[in-house]
């Protein structure tokens, strides 16, 4: 977050590809009232990494969410949309019910 504080807000643009849940729902929610330019958070169909750690411990992703399944890119929307991974773990079982 320092980078944060000592950046001009409007020129961050956060980037990260199949990062695994960092923070809890605060987090998610400061990181979503910096003012910065974009977040995004790229994830693709099948990798578990954005999978852990599981919702079940309080555990939530920032918004910003791009979802790549079957060769198609797909905007999500908040920060645990069930159109993209978060779904797709529990279409196919991976932890039960507690994605």
């Amino acid at each position: 977050m320092d980078a944060a504080t000592t950046v001009v807000p409007p020129s961050l643009h956060l980037l990260n590809f199949a990062s695994p849940r960092v923070g809890n729902a605060d987090f998610s929610a400061m990181v979503g009232a910096m003012g910065l330019v974009a977040v995004d958070r790229v994830t693709e169909g099948n990798d578990l990494i954005p999978q852990v750690p599981l919702m079940a411990f309080g555990y939530r992703h920032v918004a910003g969410e791009k979802y790549a399944y079957k060769g198609q890119i797909y905007t999500c929307v908040g920060s645990e949309d069930q159109e993209c991974s978060t779904g797709a773990c529990r279409q196919r079982g991976y932890f039960g019910d507690v994605c």
